[in-house]
């Protein structure tokens, strides 16, 4: 007789991956449509949307009906429509089917589509959504590069800022591989720069995920309104924006998609913390696979974590997929409510949105037990932090310290060895004192009070934790 914990072993939690913009059209595109009502009906939902928004028939090449864009704008905006509404078609068939993720994480694109994938918003929102983003970042392509390098996240963003032209850091696909973009121009003087790091390189036309990249707010707004909030559901989101858990409360509105689409995206960091808190069966809802997600899964798989993978275009999979048996995940990583940032329930603004990213981002690292790459994590937010208000940027990253100090494992590793941040004092002053403040009292503030009944922003303990 196998035990209860052997039993729990043999059920799986799936994971929806979600891709953003790359891709062509698949020509099972049409079949699906043709052979497949609730694909179809998706497709028609949605079509419907994007024609009231965009003016063009979306739904036409999914009947088979050919067009030629007549700029490079609209080609790239259209392809991105079309991978959306692939994306959030395949979604509904497998829901026809009755298979729910247990939990979602989205790229690019696939940022304002996860939400849906679990529940989190309707069919008609992420349609929207998925509307204003491919039209709001396609109206200005540019000449760039982008290149693949042999650099953890922290060691990329420092190459970034002391190369000897313009590369912004765009992201990580793996704990060893990230990818940077530089104007084409530049690309002879970068790629000298990088020499024997560089893995891969191509041009690109849109610098997404870069301060670069041009976004149509005042269109995006109008579109949007006040935006969409997300409704709470048990399934969790992973978000590459963020490089962990989608905080609480957060409203996708036209500057909060802007966030997500002109930050660096971590992947390989939500990815990570999906892996650490119990997902093993993984569903990438796309037509071909994914070389981010195989750069991930290169890395889980010589850590020796079995993960299986499967694509949303195999129907096989569906049947296999159904026939699993499932468990619920309880996410252990830091899930901060963004509404928690004013220490009020109104809802976040983009600063707050900034600033709780660049403290997720800051704790990945102890969150996921490798508490002492610390100082490589804060490479990137010292770079985008001197846009952010330094008091705010205190008070987030202390109230998210001490939420991650509720495990006792964190706590002990982190208060054993806080001269381990001593390095980056000069460059981020502000943040690192209010971190070493926390270590220090660390140990004598468990006992003080449970934290839950703490009041993390106006609280006298954290008041003084600020001020030293």
């Amino acid at each position: 007789m196998k035990s209860l914990i052997e039993r729990f072993r043999m059920r799986h939690a799936l994971l929806f991956v979600i891709p953003g913009g790359s891709g062509g059209f698949p020509a099972i595109n049409v079949d699906l449509y043709r052979d497949d009502r609730a694909f179809r009906d998706s497709i028609e939902c949605t079509g419907a949307i994007v024609e009231e928004m965009l003016g063009w028939t979306a739904a036409a090449a999914f009947r088979g009906q050919e067009e030629t864009p007549t700029t490079p704008e609209l080609e790239r905006r259209n392809e991105l429509v079309q991978h959306g509404m692939t994306r959030i078609a395949l979604i509904d068939q497998w829901s026809a089917e009755g298979i729910v993720p247990d939990g979602a994480i989205g790229v690019s694109l696939g940022e304002v589509i996860a939400p849906y994938a679990v529940g989190a918003i309707s069919r008609e929102e992420c349609a929207r959504l998925m509307a204003v983003v491919a039209q709001a970042v396609t109206e200005r392509p540019s000449a760039y590069r982008t290149y693949v390098i042999e650099a953890d996240g922290g060691n990329a963003a420092r190459l970034c800022r002391a190369a000897p032209a313009p590369v912004d850091f765009l992201g990580t696909s793996s704990t060893t591989l990230s990818l940077v973009l530089c104007r084409e121009s530049d690309a002879d003087v970068v790629r000298s720069w990088f020499g024997d790091a560089v893995v891969k390189e191509a041009p690109s036309g849109w610098p997404y995920h870069t301060p670069n990249m041009y976004w149509n707010v005042e269109w995006a707004r109008e579109a949007l309104g006040r935006g969409i909030a997300l409704r709470p559901v048990p399934r969790p989101i992973y978000s590459p924006a963020v490089g962990a858990l989608l905080p609480n409360g957060i409203c996708l509105d036209a500057q909060c998609a802007q966030w997500m689409m002109t930050g660096p995206s971590h992947f390989a960091n939500a990815v990570s913390a999906a892996l650490t808190d119990g997902f093993d069966t993984f569903v990438q809802v796309a037509a071909r696979p994914m070389h981010v997600l195989a750069d991930v899964m290169k890395t889980a798989e010589a850590e020796g974590r079995r993960v299986r993978q499967f694509h949303a275009f195999d129907a096989g999979a569906r049947a296999r997929v159904r026939g699993m048996k499932r468990r619920p995940i309880t996410p252990h990583g830091v899930r901060q409510p963004a509404a928690a940032l004013d220490g009020g329930g109104s809802p976040p603004t983009p600063r707050d949105c900034e600033t709780e990213r660049l403290a997720e981002r800051l704790l990945q690292p102890l969150v996921v037990g490798k508490p002492f790459d610390v100082i490589s994590a804060l490479a990137d937010p010292i770079a985008d932090a001197i846009a952010v208000d330094r008091d705010q940027l205190r008070r987030v990253i202390a109230s998210s310290v001490l939420l991650m100090l509720r495990d006792a494992s964190a706590r002990r590793r982190v208060t054993e060895n806080p001269d381990l941040l001593h390095p980056m004092a000069e460059e981020n002053g502000p943040a690192i004192a209010a971190l070493r403040t926390l270590l220090r009292l660390a140990t004598d503030f468990a006992p003080f009070q449970p934290l839950d009944t703490v009041n993390l922003m106006n609280g006298a303990v954290l008041q003084l934790m600020i001020a030293r």
